[in-house]
């Protein structure tokens, strides 16, 4: 998967799949990566329901 810069993007899977991470970034103006915000338990749990009902 490519991403390109300024995309705001989530790294994750669901509740019954596996998924491994390997990343390559480079710099820009000094910085590698912006985290967004903290999805807690019980939102992404939420999502993932939502996303089977649809």
């Amino acid at each position: 998967m490519l991403c390109p810069p300024d995309i705001k993007h989530f790294h994750g899977t669901g509740f019954d799949t596996k998924a491994a991470h390997i990343a390559f970034t480079r710099e820009r103006d000094g910085k590698n990566v912006i985290w967004m915000e903290h999805v807690s338990d019980e939102k992404y749990e939420r999502l993932i329901k939502q996303a089977k009902e649809d």
